[in-house]
């Protein structure tokens, strides 16, 4: 009842849906046979798939399998339209008989599956060829633990188009794969009505957010990088402002743990721009061909677009940074002291942002010798020489006498004449859980700005608001800079080109 109840909540966003047996309770297993004419009844014209996953495939039964395949065998009869079966059963003699049950049923075909709970095949593109063998279905489903893993599925899906297949990647690795199933030749793409843990798309996510169904041939691919990255925002601001646009044009979040590995993926889609977050900044702007002059002086990027001559990089983070201060400051930020909380790439757009506009910053980082090298890194920039960015497309713009120190996040550094503003730049606070200055006891002088919107009450703002601050949370900076990002990556969904110099 549970399943056809699901069945009929989602008739109008699915094709196809799949009777998990396994997942059943003991007494139900019996009644599997009945499922097709409960569904027919109930008026669901979806086709169906039956399934009945052993637990060493990532299913749940553990009891004898010649149970398992006496159930399976009644099911090829009984209305389903596909009958899914594991590939090792082609060398069993009871398999053979369920072979012949559903040759002798019309309308009844044969999926051949592999699963990989834990990872990919070595040789994915062979696996799929042998599943293919027969005029069968391939599925091949797997659990990649890593970009590069993703990839190595995505690269034998392109090398055996001639198979009918079905691709089903599980886990936060996989959303690419679900969403772009038609790109990469899967016949379905696999749903869940349940709440996933890793983000993985449910039915009216895949239909309504990445609009799934109006993906084809000319769709433009856009997205964001970062780990974690299912909490973004990113996918809901930039999909939504395209469908409003009428753009053909389909944003998703992509897990990365190695930005190398990525852009094999993002050749494969391909991806026309990207936005880009933790911890990923520093390392787009080094792979960059062009840069503009934010991206070139903070050494970090928020977004990359693909140009002619390679990838552009761009830093929406400063403008976006600064858009909400200047309510906080109607006469600026020169001369004002400021505590900045990491020393990451985001940091590297605040300091930037910071030093242009005169203010005396502080940078304070766990590991003190990164928060000197980026204070280094930026008060080199004062004053550039000629050659110091030869492919950029602007020159970085001169900072006068740049008022900037280092020093260790610890209750011994003295903060005391760098408290006008407080900005925090790292992962702490994110889920709600974190405060990185929990020994500061704030007077209500203060402006506290954390750059976290996931989410944007951080225990950070909370403890500032209670003590009368004035508070800034990363909603403000994330509006701002997506803003600016949108522009860009409208422009190329729209045919045009997208100069970074013109952000």
């Amino acid at each position: 009842p549970e399943s056809l109840a699901q069945l009929i909540a989602h008739r109008d966003l699915v094709d196809a849906a799949e009777l998990r047996i396994d997942l059943l309770a003991e007494g139900e297993r019996v009644h599997a046979s009945a499922f097709p004419r409960m569904a027919a009844r109930a008026g669901c014209p979806a086709s169906l798939i039956c399934t009945f996953r052993r637990l060493g495939d990532g299913g749940a039964y553990a009891g004898p399998e010649r149970d398992r395949l006496a159930v399976l065998e009644r099911a090829a009869a009984a209305g389903f339209h596909y009958l899914d079966l594991e590939q090792d059963l082609r060398r069993t003699e009871h398999a053979a008989e369920i072979g012949r049950a559903v040759a002798a049923v019309a309308g009844c075909a044969v999926i051949r599956s592999a699963h990989y709970p834990r990872g990919v095949p070595a040789k994915p593109a062979d696996v799929l060829g042998d599943l293919g063998a027969g005029r069968e279905i391939a599925r091949l489903t797997v659990a990649p633990g890593s970009t590069a893993e993703l990839v190595l599925v995505l690269e034998a899906a392109d090398r055996v188009r001639d198979v009918e297949k079905i691709l089903v990647a599980r886990g936060a690795y996989g959303t690419p794969l679900q969403v772009l199933a038609r790109r990469f030749g899967s016949a379905m793409t696999f749903t869940s009505p349940d709440t996933d843990p890793d983000g993985y798309a449910g039915p009216e996510e895949l239909v309504g957010l990445y609009r799934f169904n109006a993906i084809g041939p000319r769709t433009r691919f856009f997205g964001i990088i970062g780990s974690p990255i299912h909490h973004s925002r990113s996918p809901e601001y930039h999909n939504r402002r395209f469908a409003e646009d009428r753009l053909d044009a389909c944003y998703l979040p992509v897990l990365v743990d190695d930005i190398g590995a990525f852009f094999r993926l993002a050749d494969l889609v391909p991806f026309d721009g990207f936005s880009v977050t933790l911890p990923h900044k520093e390392a787009a702007f080094a792979v960059a061909r062009h840069a503009d002059a934010g991206s070139n002086a903070a050494r970090a990027s928020n977004t990359l677009i693909r140009g002619p001559d390679g990838w552009h990089c761009v830093n929406t983070d400063v403008p976006g940074f600064l858009a909400p201060l200047r309510a906080h400051f109607p006469r600026g930020l020169a001369g004002i002291g400021v505590t900045v909380i990491g020393a990451g790439g985001a940091a590297r757009a605040v300091v930037l942002a910071l030093l242009q506009e005169g203010a005396r910053v502080l940078v304070v980082n766990r590991t003190v010798e990164r928060a000197r090298r980026l204070v280094a890194d930026i008060v080199a920039l004062a004053v550039p020489p000629a050659a110091a960015a030869p492919a950029a497309l602007a020159a970085p713009a001169a900072l006068a006498a740049p008022a900037a120190l280092a020093a260790e996040l610890s209750p011994h550094t003295d903060l005391r004449d760098h408290l006008d503003l407080v900005v925090q730049t790292t992962s702490a606070g994110m889920h709600g859980e974190g405060d990185p200055l929990p020994w500061v006891s704030f007077t209500g002088d203060e402006v506290v700005y954390d750059i976290i919107y996931t989410p944007p009450d951080t225990p950070l703002i909370r403890r500032a608001a209670a003590a009368g601050c004035a508070t800034i949370t990363g909603d403000a900076m994330f509006t701002a800079q997506a803003d600016a990002q949108y522009r860009l990556f409208s422009r190329l969904a729209s045919g045009g080109t997208a100069s970074p110099a013109g952000a």
